[in-house]
This record gives structure tokens, C-alpha cells and sequence, in this order.
């Protein structure tokens, strides 16, 4: 975690009563909680890349640049090549 971070985190969680840990978790808990088909293709995705975030990550970025060139019009997505 970027030192910027660590600090705002820090005084996030104490401003809840929480320790940074728990804050974090409790962010986590949150998310599963709110958005569990979000979740779900994580775990899809981890699998098909044998535990890979690394490549998990490769691929998601290709696939949003792969959507950028979609939608971009002609004369602007020749630039980007």
C-alpha cells in the first residue's frame, strides 16, 4: 500500500473506532456483501488463471483497451496503434 494511503486509511479507521485492519476488512466484507456476482467471476477468473492475479490483470486491461478501440471512432483509434 502507497504511504498516502497507509496514512489515509489509518485515520479512516479511526475515525470509525477501528483499528486499519479492521476498517480494511470491514470495507472487504462490505463489497462480498454488496456485490457478490463481482465475486463470483473473481473466483471464475483465479481459476482459469491457476491463482495468476498477474495475468488475471493482463487480461482484464486487454480486454478494456480492446473495448476502448471498439468504441473509439477510426480517425482517433489509428493514433493508438
Amino acid at each position: 500500500m502507497l504511504p498516502a494511503v497507509r496514512e489515509d486509511a489509518k485515520a479512516l479507521a479511526t475515525a470509525h473506532g477501528m483499528t486499519t485492519q479492521e476498517y480494511m476488512e470491514s470495507l472487504l466484507v462490505n463489497a462480498i456483501n454488496e456485490k457478490p456476482d463481482l465475486l463470483q467471476e473473481g473466483r471464475k477468473r483465479l481459476k482459469h488463471f491457476k491463482g495468476s492475479t498477474a495475468a488475471a490483470k493482463r487480461y482484464a486491461q486487454e480486454e478494456e483497451l480492446a473495448r476502448l478501440r471498439a468504441v473509439a471512432p477510426s480517425s482517433i483509434s489509428g493514433h493508438f496503434r
